[in-house]
């Protein structure tokens, strides 16, 4: 595992990283028996501040882009051309 900034990572234009809210009621499902499957959804929304193509999205443990870990890392089915303004929500689902 390395740590910093991913290849083509925006870090302008209202795409760069930042913290989820705190997720909340229906969106944590507990494992029913030791060792069982859980899941947890998080979500955040970006807002343009220009003009930008987001072609993926990650999730790592930090907003701070030194030393932080990449846990999960996707692209897009296609890509978000967006335009000042224009919102863009990602969705990761985590299971084990």
């Amino acid at each position: 595992i390395t740590s910093g900034v991913t290849t083509n990572e925006f870090t302008t234009l209202g795409l760069a990283r930042a913290a989820v809210t705190a997720p909340v009621g229906g969106d944590y499902t507990a494992p029913t028996t030791l060792g069982g499957t859980f899941s947890q959804i998080i979500r955040k929304t970006f807002t343009a501040t220009g003009n930008a193509t987001g072609k993926g999205a990650g999730v790592f443990d930090s907003t701070t882009v030194a030393g932080s870990i990449l846990y999960i890392e996707d692209n897009f089915a296609s890509d978000a051309v967006m335009v000042n303004n224009d919102t863009l929500t990602v969705t990761c689902t985590i299971t084990n």
